[in-house]
């Protein structure tokens, strides 16, 4: 029996971007016959999903702009809103939050000059001239609030932040890759938290308490089905990164992508009847993703600040709206961008991470050589692989 994930490991910054009241512009009426096809076709990506720092449930979130005119819209209001962290002395908030609209704003104007407008068929020519407006504004009122000293933090809504790195651990490498990643986020990673209802009380710069790894249950992609069974990936995930020098105490292993897909499956079962299936049939259709994870932990962890890393091809996934509830999950945490070796960077992609060699899980997995081994192992992962025959060590048939 599958289930189905949305998403490849998450790898660990960069936060997504908000609106006023730390909530998404909501979407204006606009005719759809005003809109030129260009447009109209992709509008429903033109919006930005990011973390305010006030959402927590998720009723509380709101769709993405539907249309052209209100992104640009958000454009604007993202403009003031980065004016009003600038006012508050968050000077790292405001420039994130200004890159973001600009972002946004050179998007729409792109399209739109590719666009052929026809009399009488809609420009957006006003929506975006108010935006451009309100954009040099808060730029404007930024580079003179940088010169005031910055205001003391606010005072944290959280008693604890937790960054959450999720792999395959098949098998977990060193601290040339997935090791190294895991100590600099203990160590070094550093995220702002937006708090657009009171600008003067968000944080920046904030270090991590804690590194918790998320070892993935079941893959969603046919090239992951040589999986090792979950207990041996959460037994050498728990071997790689619970020891590293220093952070003793500071990284856990969790089994929580386990729970809450077998809590799917079970609930999936229960309902088979009602539905007038089997249960087989049922388990087919259960669908889990980032966002069930990271709504357990929350429910779990209530005092806790999640902090969501990936890699930075993940993150061009979520933002495309490739994920499950990809955008109410970018409002829900704040999200940290990993570059990574022969893949593009994304906007915001952290450029103090780790700059990981090419040795990866694929390359462990089919090697015998020991000295390569030791190289891109830590010493108690390698030994567990050893002593279970495990990948090239298994015994071959015959």
């Amino acid at each position: 029996m599958k289930t189905k994930l949305d998403r490849s490991p998450l790898e660990v910054p960069q936060l997504p971007l908000s609106v006023p009241a730390g909530k998404v512009a909501e979407s204006a009426p606009v005719k759809a016959a005003a809109q030129p096809a260009e447009l109209k076709k992709d509008s429903a990506r033109y919006g930005i999903a990011r973390y305010g720092g006030q959402i927590s449930q998720p009723s509380d979130l709101k769709a993405l702009p539907s249309s052209v005119d209100a992104a640009a819209q958000q454009a604007e209001q993202l403009a003031g809103l980065a004016l009003r962290y600038a006012k508050a002395g968050k000077h790292r908030i405001a420039a994130d939050v200004i890159r973001e609209a600009t972002a946004l704003l050179e998007g729409l104007e792109t399209a739109a000059k590719s666009t052929l407008v026809k009399p009488g068929m809609w420009t957006g020519a006003e929506a975006l001239k108010h935006a451009r407006g309100a954009l040099d504004n808060a730029a404007l009122g930024l580079e003179r609030a940088s010169r005031i000293k910055p205001v003391s933090e606010g005072k944290p809504e959280k008693s604890k932040i937790v960054v959450l790195f999720g792999t395959s651990a098949n098998p977990p490498t060193g601290m040339v890759g997935h090791g190294g990643i895991v100590a600099w986020g203990a160590k070094d990673l550093r995220v702002d938290l937006p708090n657009d209802q009171r600008p003067e009380d968000a944080r920046e710069a904030v270090a991590m308490d804690a590194v918790w790894v998320l070892p993935v249950y079941k893959h969603a992609f046919a090239s992951k089905s040589n999986l090792l069974p979950f207990e041996d990936r959460l037994k050498m995930a728990e071997l790689g990164f619970t020891k590293l020098p220093g952070l003793e105490g500071k990284v856990e292993v969790k089994d929580t992508e386990r729970v809450v897909v077998e809590a799917a499956i079970q609930k999936a079962k229960a309902e088979a009847a009602q539905l007038g299936i089997s249960e087989e049939e049922a388990v087919k259709g259960v669908r889990v993703g980032t966002i069930d994870v990271v709504r357990h932990l929350m429910a779990e962890h209530p005092d806790t600040q999640f902090v969501l890393a990936l890699g930075a091809d993940t993150v061009a996934d979520l933002r495309a709206g490739k994920w499950k509830e990809g955008d109410t999950l970018q409002q829900m945490v704040p999200i940290v961008a990993l570059p990574r070796a022969g893949v593009d960077s994304v906007a915001g992609t952290e450029d103090n991470a780790p700059k990981l060699t090419d040795i990866s899980s694929t390359k462990v997995r089919g090697s015998t050589d020991l000295d390569f081994l030791k190289s891109a192992l830590e010493p108690d992962v390698l030994q567990y692989i050893l002593d279970k025959k495990l990948y090239a060590f298994a015994p071959t048939e015959g």
